[in-house]
């Protein structure tokens, strides 16, 4: 019912609206196929009408055991991240590698997978690193960065490794620095059923 609600005010701006990011938890499928049939049934005026960009979350790519960098639950119901990969073919730079970047009018965009390895060694930090360095701030002046899990978060969950805070202080100690030496303007984040937002802040002010 949430998200019906979520879809139908969506579809209701419709007109004022340039482009739209689903930032993880796409389809809540978890495993049964039929759900994302549901799912695009409920984007289908939405998606064929402007640009529909999306990034992956716990509910897509978590199993035990599948991939180095990832969280060791049962979040995707056994998907691992497949059926989202085949369904949504973004401009990624490799299989089972969901990060990507992309210039939608004035503006960068930067996606990342909070569900893969972000730390400094890692090939999506290499990605987000390079990335922000070859931005042309005067062909899009605007830095837009989203992923699924938040940097900063209004939890007590901070349990390991996948407590809202401690991935949150996991994210501010890896990509931070980056975000404030490039200029990153707005960082949107999803996962927490809940809506949040900070003024800028760096390093916990």
């Amino acid at each position: 019912a949430y998200s019906l609600n979520t879809t139908s005010r969506i579809k209701a701006q419709l007109r004022s609206l340039d482009i739209v990011l689903h930032i993880g938890d796409i389809s809540y499928a978890l495993g049964y196929s039929s759900m994302w049939d549901v799912y695009f049934d409920q984007i289908e005026q939405i998606a064929t009408s402007v640009p529909f960009m999306v990034a992956i979350g716990n509910h897509e790519r978590n199993w035990p055991y599948t991939s180095p960098g990832t969280f060791n639950n049962s979040g995707s119901g056994g998907e691992c991240g497949i059926p989202h990969e085949m369904r949504f073919p973004m401009p990624t730079p490799a299989r089972d590698s969901p990060w990507y970047s992309f210039n939608y009018g004035s503006a960068h965009f930067i996606v990342m997978s909070t569900e893969h390895s972000f730390q400094k060694g890692s090939s999506q930090y290499s990605y987000i690193y390079s990335d922000l360095k070859s931005v042309n701030k005067t062909n899009t002046p605007w830095i837009i960065f989203a992923g699924h899990r938040p940097m900063y978060v209004a939890s007590k969950d901070s349990g390991y490794p996948d407590g809202h805070t401690y991935v949150a202080q996991s994210l501010q100690y890896a990509l931070e620095p980056l975000f404030q030496s490039y200029g990153v303007d707005l960082a949107l984040w999803a996962h927490i059923h809940g809506y949040q937002r900070t003024c800028s802040v760096y390093q916990g002010s």
